[in-house]
């Protein structure tokens, strides 16, 4: 997470910002529960 706090500030607009959140957590979440985040 510590890397996307620098790229987040290029998201371009507020929406931008919230969907590549969503998109980040989707992707931490299923690392953390063992997953493949590509398949998941």
């Amino acid at each position: 997470m510590a890397l996307g706090r620098k790229n987040w500030l290029f998201a371009g607009s507020k929406a931008g910002g919230d969907r590549a959140a969503a998109i980040y957590s989707i992707i931490e979440t299923a690392k953390l529960n063992g997953l493949e985040p590509q398949a998941y």
